[in-house]
């Protein structure tokens, strides 16, 4: 288990490194980077520095679109707040896509594995 979570990390920071990686546009998401204190681009650094402390559950599939890739589930501490963070990890054409579909603070305390 512990090597598919290193192994989604190393997923996850290559498609950053690569320009692969977006955050799903909703209104959630955007107000949850501004609650957190983070942009765009400082949540790609902190995605950057996660290991697998940050790991929460995953691989799961897309219950929106089955087939299509894995979803993982990360917490950080930010700025004394839990931040919920979901992450799906996808291909095209052979090439390692991430999106983050969810980031807010988390309702619950997270469950770290």
């Amino acid at each position: 288990m512990a090597s598919d979570v290193n192994d989604a990390l190393l997923k996850i920071k290559g498609a950053i490194a690569k320009g692969r990686f977006d955050i799903v546009p909703r209104a959630k998401n955007n107000t949850g980077l501004t609650e957190l204190g983070l942009t765009r681009e400082t949540l790609k650094e902190l995605i950057c520095e996660f290991t697998h402390k940050n790991y929460c559950s995953g691989p799961e599939e897309d219950r929106d679109r089955p087939g299509s890739g894995e979803i993982w589930l990360y917490g950080e501490d930010v700025n004394g707040i839990e931040a919920y963070i979901k992450i799906k990890i996808y291909e095209i054409d052979s090439e390692v896509y991430a999106k983050c579909i969810s980031i807010h603070p988390a309702a619950h305390p997270m469950n770290y594995k």
